[in-house]
């Protein structure tokens, strides 16, 4: 008796939906909606003739269905909207977004690792493993205005080789003698033994 109340409860907010578009006989049109999953992503999708099935992993109750005309999604989606608007880019944002950069990425002997700087800063540079401990500083000084190169060979602080993985490089520039804030960059390193 309890299964039967549950499948039901599952079953209800589908009718909800399906019942007002079958009886306003609306079709999928050209549109196609674009949702995001609120919890846990991932998904899989099946095709089978005139049906298509797609959910989310683990969570039976979340996902689409199409049968002919009828399009019926099921769950906890949130719609995101598709919007286009005028985009003004800052400059100075947008040649930072390179100030940190690494090559080869993946690497397995050693990388590179340029970034720059347009003022007289104090400059951290540091490898964190993606647990956000730290693996090996690289840089921790006062440097000039300019651009700059080092090398990371996949050591950590005590000289061992570093576990295969991905690791965060980031690089805090913080000016000195400015009231500006200290910022940093964020770059992933693909580390391959």
């Amino acid at each position: 008796m309890m299964r039967k109340h549950s499948v039901l409860l599952r079953l209800l907010p589908v009718l909800i939906v399906l019942i007002p578009q079958i009886s306003s006989g609306q079709s999928r049109g050209s549109a196609t909606p674009i949702r995001a999953v609120i919890g846990t992503g991932g998904g899989t999708a099946a095709t089978d003739g005139e049906w298509r099935l797609q959910g989310t992993v683990g969570q039976s109750t979340v996902g689409m269905t199409f049968w002919e005309s009828i399009e019926l999604g099921h769950g906890f989606w949130l719609p995101i909207e598709r919007a286009t608007s005028q985009i003004t880019i800052n400059s100075d944002v947008a040649s930072s977004e390179a100030a940190l950069q690494n090559f080869p990425n993946p690497f397995n002997l050693s990388t590179e690792i340029r970034y720059s700087i347009s003022d007289q800063s104090l400059v951290n540079l540091s490898i964190y493993d993606m647990s956000g401990q730290l693996v090996r500083p690289i840089v921790n000084e006062e440097l000039q205005p300019g651009s700059y190169k080092n090398d990371w060979n996949g050591e950590d602080a005590s000289g061992d080789l570093a576990a295969t993985g991905f690791y965060l490089c980031l690089l805090t520039i913080s000016p000195s003698g400015s009231t500006a804030e200290a910022t940093t960059y964020r770059e992933i390193i693909s580390f391959v033994r």
